[in-house]
């Protein structure tokens, strides 16, 4: 039986369908692509914004006119906040909330109903997170491990917590055996992900914090690189930064949502710290890192924010050393208090305001790669769509100029590059020698 995947979203969501498709894969059910005609398609959908509801619903369209007869489920942050809307949808045979992922093989088979068959909110209370092991991912040389899942906080543009539950921990044993088979199978990056990473084992008891896992996993794993995805401001402290510096093989790159360079706006948001705060953060990393990529978030548009805290928030970015900016609009979501705030921005405003950041975010990105034209680093060889890419510890992705020596055989292998030039953004690199660099 083929069963086909389609992932809409973050990093947890992209680790989610990884165990699923290991789950199925598994059990000996061929994993095949989105646009095959599958006898089962699942759609691991997101709901951060209105149009990421929009983009799940098309993908289950197209599921149901590329096979009228498959069975069709429907999991993720959208179908756990809003069941009744999938439900809705002509073909849609099961709903799966969050909580149900690891159980997918329960899912994969059965007669199509009158009714869909709907499972969400099965988060429970006072226990760790809870998954099975993953082999790796398809076609990839990384993979996305994901260590920590939910939230307890409750920002107020935010419906996270209510499509992933309180914030809950794998215990480190789990991820120490968990790392181990992976780097056994020849992985040598693994990028430790979560809802709240920053809140890593505050529900572990005794509890553990992220630095201290990091040490764990730098001291018992053979693991050539650890990378972090997104860490709120509010969650560095000494340990954390002493640690971020000072592990030899954790990659210097780092994502700290700001959200908004505008005090007033990040009370109204209940983000919990300032612009103070965040400047110094930054300043204190970069000064102990100088060849740190920092990448940050930012909303425009949250109720409230007129031209000057907007301006507030781009001279901000334009002062502070980070590399670039995930731009996106305040979205209006149903259940959250922000939708309920005055002085909503008009949606043209947030489009020229989004296209001014997004266009400071190019310039900054650029100047912070041409600082490494001339200088050999190690990159870890992923599959692109042209060849093979090259990943810094620090996120610079390289193309080989004119070097096709190795094809997909230097997938997953770290190799030295030298970086010689960079073109309408794109990094491109040669071989200094022509050896692979096993570690």
């Amino acid at each position: 039986m083929q069963v086909a995947f389609a992932t809409l979203g973050c990093k947890v969501n992209q680790f989610d369908t990884t165990m699923m498709e290991s789950l199925a894969g598994g059990k000996g059910y061929q994993i095949v692509g989105f646009d095959t005609r599958a006898d089962v398609y699942i759609i691991n959908t997101c709901t951060v914004t209105l149009k990421s509801n929009y983009q799940s619903r098309q993908l289950v369209r197209k599921a149901v006119r590329q096979n009228p007869k498959a069975r069709i489920i429907v999991t993720g942050c959208y179908a756990e906040t809003y069941p009744d809307e999938i439900k809705s949808i002509p073909g849609v045979d099961v709903v799966l909330g969050n909580a149900y992922k690891k159980n997918i093989l329960e899912y994969l088979e059965g007669c199509g109903a009158a009714e869909p068959q709907t499972l969400v909110n099965g988060f429970e209370e006072g226990k760790n997170l809870q998954q099975p092991f993953v082999d790796g991912e398809r076609d990839r040389s990384r993979v996305f491990l994901k260590v920590q899942d939910g939230c307890n906080f409750r920002c107020t543009f935010c419906i996270i917590p209510k499509a992933r539950g309180p914030s809950r921990s794998l215990p480190p044993q789990q991820i120490i055996d968990q790392i181990t088979l992976l780097v056994n199978k020849g992985y040598n990056e693994i990028v430790l992900t979560g809802v709240y990473l920053g809140a890593y084992g505050r529900d572990i008891h005794p509890k553990v914090s992220l630095a201290t896992l990091l040490q764990e996993i730098s001291t018992r794993t053979q693991l050539s690189r650890i990378r972090l995805s997104s860490i709120d401001p509010k969650d560095f402290n000494s340990e954390l930064i002493e640690t971020l510096c000072n592990l030899p093989n954790l990659c210097h790159h780092l994502h700290i949502p700001l959200q908004s360079g505008d005090d007033l706006i990040l009370k109204r948001m209940r983000r919990g710290y300032t612009t103070g705060f965040f400047i110094s953060l930054v300043n204190e990393l970069k000064k102990k890192m100088d060849d740190l990529f920092i990448g940050t978030d930012v909303m425009v548009g949250f109720p409230g924010e007129g031209l000057p805290q907007f301006e507030n928030t781009y001279q901000l970015l334009s002062s502070l050393p980070i590399t670039s900016f995930h731009v996106f609009p305040f979205s209006n979501r149903p259940g959250t208090p922000a939708a309920r705030m005055k002085n909503q921005v008009p949606d043209l405003q947030k489009k020229d305001r989004a296209e001014r950041l997004r266009v400071l975010s190019k310039q900054k990105e650029e100047l912070f790669k041409n600082k490494f034209i001339g200088r050999t680093l190690p990159f870890v060889m992923l599959k692109g769509e042209k060849g093979p890419v090259g990943l810094s510890h620090n996120y610079l992705k390289v193309h080989l100029k004119g070097e096709s020596v190795f094809g997909n055989s230097c997938i997953g292998q770290v190799i030295n590059i030298q970086i010689v030039s960079v073109v309408n953004g794109q990094i491109f690199g040669s071989l200094p020698s022509r050896q692979y660099q096993n570690q």
